[in-house]
């Protein structure tokens, strides 16, 4: 009996510290938890403002970045709980459905480009595949071949599975058309280098019988040189002019020589007579 006061004053004791430590943890809970609703609140917003992101890139990474700190605060009081994950929860989702919808747009985009893409390799491969046989015709070809390069890179990308492909099928048939170009133009400009050369030795053989005094003998030769050079297609564009002139100095000089001749021809029959 002597010990029963102490041993109830002590029982006490202990109990009266265990309630004081229930006590402040209960309150430390609490400021803990205030301030984790602080920090979620602020999580929220900043959710809410990313629903006005320019780039949805950006959006997206920092959205992830907020669920990420999301996970690592503590509990909220139970009563504002649901209501606050149901707020962050919004802005998430209204947040990933703008994405959905930009890429189900960019996919029709992709498709649309698909197709525009498909309609210009069929145009090329016509340009390529049709007759051509004329520098005009070859220069009416490029410039319409141009003209489609020139669009193609206007237009946006197309699905990522058909990108590459698509672009390998239209280079292969550009590659090709001005290959078959590279070709016609350079056997034209050999015709037109053997046109000059013949041209040229037929200014050698007039300029060589420019001064006889046969006049029958050197006319028909020099009029069967003409009738030659006629026959001769084309010259490079850069030397036609001179080559010409060249010619036609050397036949006009035979020419005028024989026509002086003539015409002093009667005074010297007369003053023969």
């Amino acid at each position: 009996k002597e010990k029963s006061t102490d041993l109830w004053l002590n029982y006490n004791h202990h109990v009266q510290m265990f309630l004081d430590k229930v006590r402040v943890n209960r309150e430390l809970r609490d400021l803990d938890m205030k301030k984790n609703i602080e920090i979620k609140v602020e999580l929220c917003e900043k959710a809410e403002e990313l629903i006005f992101e320019k780039s949805l890139l950006e959006a997206f990474k920092k959205l992830q970045e907020l669920h990420r700190q999301w996970k690592e605060t503590g509990p909220v009081p139970s009563d504002m709980r649901d209501e606050i994950w149901e707020r962050f929860k919004k802005a998430s989702e209204k947040i990933r459905d703008i994405r959905i919808a930009h890429y189900e747009e960019l996919n029709k985009k992709f498709a649309a480009n698909l197709e525009a893409k498909q309609a210009l390799i069929e145009k090329a491969k016509n340009i390529a595949s049709a007759d051509i046989s004329t520098m005009k015709d070859w220069n009416a070809a490029t410039k319409e071949m141009n003209e489609l390069f020139d669009l193609w890179r206007t237009i946006g990308p197309t699905p990522k599975e058909n990108n590459d492909k698509i672009w390998a099928e239209f280079k292969e048939i550009l590659d090709s058309f001005y290959a078959d170009r590279k070709e016609f133009f350079n056997a034209i400009r050999s015709e037109l280098n053997e046109n000059y050369n013949k041209k040229l030795n037929i200014c050698l053989e007039a300029e060589a019988v420019k001064e006889s005094n046969d006049w029958r003998k050197t006319s028909n030769e020099l009029i069967r040189l003409q009738n030659e050079w006629k026959k001769i297609g084309p010259v490079p564009k850069a030397k036609s002019d001179a080559i010409w002139k060249r010619f036609r100095a050397a036949c006009d000089e035979f020419f005028e020589r024989k026509k002086k001749y003539y015409e002093n021809l009667s005074d010297v029959e007369s003053e023969n007579l």
